[in-house]
């Protein structure tokens, strides 16, 4: 669950940053990014602000919003001021506004709302996905399905593979019975380091002790 940090102030980043601590969130912070430039971050939530002295969000904002698939990326904004603020910002087209100075309990509670919301969406799109494919085939439009002679190619290339090896089993495989302590050879690799195997164990059973 990836949210991006866009153009916040220093006040608002600390707090923002401070709230969503050990939620389990992927953070990107970033500044003046064009709309491609955060398509290409692909954050599943666009965390932004706006100040009097600061309204470049609300460009991006609009962008977004106004992009041939606005739906799955939630756009949340921080303002500073009260009611008048918080509905210019829904009037921008954001998801979720929120005045700051805010409290972190409620804004985790709204960040989890728009991970809730989004979940539909992103089930949607997978369905509206595969049944594009089905109306593909439906059609015989083959453009995003493999060839019948590219197919037959890849098993040429292969089929002679996989019997070569089905020809030449590993010699001497060191298989071993379940639950046991493993192949033989297993002595072997450990007496080439000059250890022997009962001292190995003595090792691995010293290191476990100590890392506890």
């Amino acid at each position: 669950m990836r949210i991006l940090l866009l153009n916040l102030s220093v006040e608002s980043s600390h707090e923002v940053e401070q709230a969503l601590s050990g939620q389990g969130y992927e953070i990107t912070t970033r500044r003046s990014l064009t709309v491609d430039e955060i398509v290409a971050v692909s954050p599943d939530i666009l965390i932004t602000e706006a100040t009097p002295s600061d309204l470049s969000c609300c460009g991006v904002v609009s962008q977004i919003k106004a992009g041939p698939d606005p739906r799955t990326l939630k756009i949340v904004m921080i303002v500073q001021g009260g009611a008048l603020e918080r509905a210019r910002g829904f009037d921008l087209g954001a998801d979720d506004v929120i005045s700051f100075p805010f409290e972190p309990l409620e804004f985790i509670a709204r960040i989890r709302t728009q991970f809730r919301e989004r979940q539909p969406e992103l089930d949607l799109e997978a369905k509206l996905n595969d049944e594009t494919l089905l109306l593909d085939s439906m059609r015989g439009d083959a453009t995003l399905f493999t060839r019948r002679d590219e197919v037959e190619a890849e098993w040429r290339i292969i089929t002679p593979v996989e019997e070569a090896w089905a020809q030449l089993p590993p010699p001497d495989f060191p298989n071993y019975a379940a639950g046991s302590d493993g192949p033989t050879s297993w002595h072997e690799l450990i007496k080439i380091s000059g250890n022997t195997a009962e001292q190995a164990i003595e090792d691995t059973a010293l290191v476990q002790m100590e890392s506890r």
